[in-house]
């Protein structure tokens, strides 16, 4: 799933709603595109833990982003992607979007900078797996538009899935950071008031509840781990403020890593890093943030995030993040208000076979057994990293207060530390 600086900080919003003062017509100047691979589960940044982190980072190229209230980024063609990691690496794995397409976030009402690299991790396929009948597709619709919502706050509009019957909605961090308050629309027409119980930044997350508990329809969960390419989904949200609008296509890719990032006024500046997603050709556009993707039987498979694009709409591109991500946030942010986190310390860059260390927080577990920026990660517990995002997967598997031994490649020597991992609790 699933950050800034360091760490996994929320994607930012594609434009499409009311001009103000981030309208195209008055755009920022100069923002710039995250050009690392975010590690750690979640990695954090340096300004949130007073002090700077240390290592190499490579340059980015200036950014012509033009953020409004719904905002994106509209990186120019031609725009070279950033410098890898030091010459004598071969950095891997990371593409520029052809056409100068941008990841979008999909809810209205927020500037910042967008990231516009993708991680290749699995091979787009152009055709669905089987034949699905119109009355297959429009039975799933009836059976699941009753547990998308509406929100309206002050950070725009976008959508959200009702997580229970008590009142617990499951939506995107981005779709209501900052907002003094927010408002439901169901599927029926009522509307309710809501509180923000808690949200986890670094996966772009967040739980809204909501007063009247009444006739609510929690949406069914699926087991997003055993999609395949190829596999019906159907987007449901609310584009655009077009609330029920429900649009079919395939999995396209599983295992997405996306960049973005930004200065917007509902989360912190820097890069952000979202892994694992599920990548989708059913349209969705502004307004189908934290809205479901759902698979042939009706169960959310994935919370809707963000679109590359090169305009303002769909182009067959969409990123959701996997029901059992989402599910788990939720479920911790319930209990607990917040999130907790294993947490290494390291941002990473992908390098050939293997994960460039990048930086690393001072005052983190890396730091302290000794792994230093330029190392280059090769394996941790005797597993093969071969690219930066291995390193956060393996890491969020682990549980805080375990040791984990990682291998590393130190001016063309090898040696091995072991890394005690730590909690981190996401910010609400």
């Amino acid at each position: 799933m699933m950050n800034n600086g360091m760490d996994n900080q929320p994607p930012q919003p594609h434009p499409g709603g009311p001009t103000g003062e981030n309208s195209p017509e008055n755009p920022p100047e100069n923002p710039q595109p995250p050009n690392e691979n975010i590690a750690a589960n979640p990695v954090v940044p340096s300004s949130t833990h007073g002090a700077p982190a240390s290592g190499p980072v490579p340059p980015v190229p200036p950014g012509n982003v033009q953020p409004g209230p719904m905002a994106t980024a509209n990186v120019p063609p031609g725009v070279a992607p950033p410098a890898g990691p030091p010459a004598a690496t071969k950095p891997s794995g990371w593409k520029l979007l052809a056409g100068a397409l941008v990841i979008a976030l999909l809810a209205g009402g927020v500037g910042g900078a967008i990231g516009y690299f993708m991680a290749d991790r699995t091979e787009v396929v152009a055709s669905p797996s089987m034949t699905v009948s119109d009355d297959t597709i429009a039975a799933v619709a009836a059976d699941v538009s009753p547990s998308v919502v509406a929100i309206v706050s002050g950070s725009g509009e976008g959508s959200g899935v009702i997580y229970s019957d008590e009142g617990y909605i499951i939506t995107n961090n981005h779709v209501v950071a900052g907002a003094d308050s927010v408002t439901v629309r169901f599927s029926d027409g009522r509307t309710d008031e809501a509180v923000v119980v808690g949200a986890d930044p670094s996966q772009d997350l967040a739980v809204i509840q909501v007063e009247n508990t009444s006739d609510l329809q929690p949406i069914r969960i699926g087991d997003s781990s055993g999609i395949q390419v190829g596999d019906l989904v159907l987007a449901i949200g609310s584009p655009l403020g077009l609330e029920g609008t429900v649009t079919s296509g395939i999995v396209s890719a599983l295992d997405r890593a996306i960049s973005v990032g930004g200065d917007a006024p509902q989360g912190p500046a820097g890069a952000t890093t979202l892994e694992g997603l599920i990548q989708t050709d059913a349209a969705i556009n502004m307004g189908n943030s934290g809205g479901a993707l759902v698979n042939g039987n009706g169960e959310l498979v994935g919370v809707n995030t963000a679109i590359a694009s090169t305009e303002h709409g769909s182009i067959g591109l969409g990123f959701a993040i996997p029901s059992e991500t989402a599910a788990d946030v939720a479920s911790q942010i319930i209990e607990t208000g917040s999130v907790e986190q294993p947490y290494m310390g390291v941002a990473v860059a992908d390098v050939e076979d293997g994960a460039m260390v990048l930086r690393v927080d001072p005052e983190g577990p890396a730091a302290e057994a000794g792994l230093e920026p330029g190392d280059i990660i090769v394996a941790i517990d005797g597993e093969d990293i071969l690219r930066g995002s291995d390193v956060r997967t393996y890491v969020s598997g682990t549980e805080p207060g375990q040791s984990v031994e990682v291998t590393y490649v130190r001016d063309g020597d090898t040696g091995t530390l072991r890394i005690d991992i730590a909690a981190q609790q996401a910010g609400n």
